[in-house]
């Protein structure tokens, strides 16, 4: 990906871009029907483009090492997002409704979506970058982020879910 910083002020940045990347999760969710009880699994990959808008606030450094926090929004556009759902009640699965059974033996059940949009993804990081030259430094920065809106899944299927990711970024 690409990122920008644009100095506003002593020690604060705005820092914009783009970034390409992959976010996954697994959900295992408890189905009851008439006398059956059993559970259900979601596996979802999602490809993203993701557009953030962060305020940073760089402490003063110290013998080349640089310390930050930031804070802000992404706006994510999913290329594709892929989920599979095994669940035991679906048609596909009907021999299973009389006992339980591993998730992950039962038939998936597949949805693919494109081109998603997802604004409002709370961004807050920490990081450090060491500069070992004028030219040349390293940056490692760990991440959280929450959306706050739910994936597109399937509201027939109902597992649309609020993700989070937390992660470290190298540069």
């Amino acid at each position: 990906g690409l990122r920008m910083g644009l100095n506003i002020r002593n020690g604060w940045k705005v820092i914009a871009g783009f970034l390409y990347g992959t976010k996954q999760f697994t959900h295992e969710y408890p189905v009851i029907q008439d006398n059956f009880l059993g559970t259900g699994k979601v596996n979802g990959q999602l490809t993203v483009l993701e557009a953030p808008l962060l305020l940073r606030y760089e402490f003063p450094d110290i013998h080349g090492l640089h310390l930050y926090g930031q804070a802000g929004i992404v706006t994510l556009v999913s290329i594709e997002e892929n989920y599979e759902d095994r669940n035991p009640t679906s048609p596909v699965n009907a021999a299973t409704l009389s006992r339980r059974v591993d998730p992950d033996l039962l038939e998936a059940e597949t949805l693919t979506w494109n081109l998603n949009t997802y604004p409002g993804n709370v961004h807050l990081a920490v990081g450090m970058r060491y500069a070992f030259t004028d030219q040349m430094s390293i940056e490692v920065e760990p991440y959280f982020q929450q959306s706050l809106q739910k994936t597109k899944g399937s509201s027939a299927l109902s597992y649309q879910k609020k993700l989070y990711t937390s992660g470290v970024g190298f540069g």
